[in-house]
């Protein structure tokens, strides 16, 4: 996935932060200290441009789930006393929010009025 870098470790790492999301649980997941990770990305220019492309990988995952959460919805269970009866679909208007910001800024952006009295 990474073939620039020779680096098994580097690549391990690149690899498990792809997959799984956060640095923390790469680096444990590789067995390296997370200073690792930044001191690669100070030293080691292909390095950082090959982390970068990592996180478009991760950014990828993050809009495909909020897709999911916000359009096709997830199921729920829908409980009484206690005891589930039924499922129904859950979906989240917050993220469909985010979502539209981010994609469609000039449509959907947040655009706070500010007006001067600059009379005497």
């Amino acid at each position: 996935m990474f073939p620039e870098i020779s680096e098994a470790k580097k690549r391990a790492f690149l690899s498990a932060f792809a997959g799984i999301g956060r640095r923390d649980k790469a680096a444990q997941a590789i067995g390296i200290c997370s200073r690792t990770h930044r001191y690669w990305l100070h030293k080691d220019p292909a390095y950082k441009t090959a982390f970068e492309r990592a996180e478009g990988f991760v950014a990828d995952r993050i809009e495909d789930e909020i897709f999911r959460r916000g359009v096709e919805g997830v199921p729920k269970g829908v409980y009484w006393n206690g005891v589930k009866v039924d499922t129904e679909t859950a979906y989240s208007d917050t993220l469909l929010i985010f979502a539209a910001k981010g994609l469609m800024p000039e449509r959907y952006k947040d655009r706070p009025s500010v007006e001067h009295d600059v009379s005497p």
